[in-house]
């Protein structure tokens, strides 16, 4: 049996379709994220390598996006175009965080609700999300813009690196 939450209310077979079209956006929300992280990754390779630094390369998302504010040549993009990039990629990235590390409470055709453990709370506290379609559907069209700056930042560092 598939549970909804961790109470007693289980999901009926007449509730898949609807629960599957949920996870379908969660899933393209998710797959929409990849190809970001794949372009900030590229832009942190590239520029760590032209300016060899001896440091490793940062992991966590606001470390690379620092990192990559920094290092980026104003030739290339400006830095307020790149903090408003940067910017925009955060705020993105939090409905993508809820919904890849919640687990769902409730759900109907309209809005779902996720609960995330807020993991910088001392006290173990679930965090209830309401997020209804509208919402994910900014996201995705979000993610897709975010996809094709980050990717088009990451060949035009290629392109320096490989003429410098």
């Amino acid at each position: 049996m598939i549970y909804k939450n961790t109470e007693t209310e289980h999901i009926e077979s007449q509730d898949y379709p609807l629960l599957t079209s949920w996870f379908a956006v969660i899933g393209m929300i998710t797959m929409y994220w990849s190809p970001v992280e794949r372009s900030i990754d590229q832009c942190v390779h590239f520029l760590h390598q032209e300016k060899q630094i001896k440091k490793s390369k940062p992991t966590r998302l606001n470390s690379k996006l620092e990192f990559i504010k920094k290092h980026m040549p104003e030739t290339i993009f400006t830095a307020d175009a790149l903090v408003e990039l940067a910017a925009s990629t955060k705020q993105t990235v939090q409905i993508r965080d809820v919904l890849v590390h919640g687990v769902i409470s409730s759900y109907d055709e309209q809005k779902i609700e996720i609960g995330k453990i807020n993991g910088k709370s001392g006290d173990h506290l679930i965090e209830i999300f309401t997020i209804d379609k509208n919402r994910l559907d900014k996201s995705a069209q979000a993610l897709s813009y975010l996809g094709e700056n980050w990717a088009k930042l990451a060949t035009a560092l290629l392109h320096h690196a490989k003429n410098a």
